[in-house]
């Protein structure tokens, strides 16, 4: 079984990948059901839906932890918060593409790899194999 801690970056990835596919639908139906939107600390909005759909995208995390964390706190804006789920998936997903991109930038400012690198990297390995 895995952590809570393993679970709650799961979970964190597994919700903006749901909002950047389903954002449409979650935005009418948070808009035309009594307002369904809560502030967030990054001075942004989430849906108040979060709960229930996390438990549809990761079972095993409502089987294993969710029963445990409503009975320690009901409070679904404490839970929301204490999965670090409190965001605006909007804001989040823009600084996942800016740092996806940045990496990605980095990547090309290294020398691509030459077989005789990596030759020499095997050499290198090999006499530290023997030497312990």
């Amino acid at each position: 079984m895995r952590t809570l801690t393993e679970v709650k970056k799961d979970l964190k990835e597994k919700w903006l990948d749901y909002w950047e596919i389903n954002r449409k639908w979650i935005i009418l139906f948070c808009n035309y059901s009594s307002n369904r939107w809560k502030k967030t600390p990054d001075e942004g909005k989430r849906p108040d839906i979060i709960l229930g759909i996390i438990c549809g995208l990761e079972p095993d995390f409502a089987k294993d932890f969710m029963e445990t964390l409503v009975s320690l706190n009901k409070d679904s804006d404490a839970l929301i918060q204490s999965l670090g789920l409190n965001f605006d998936p909007d804001i989040e997903l823009k600084k996942r593409r800016e740092e996806r991109e940045k990496t990605q930038q980095e990547a090309h400012l290294l020398p691509p790899v030459s077989p005789l690198d990596e030759l020499r990297q095997k050499i290198k390995e090999s006499t530290n194999m023997t030497n312990n």
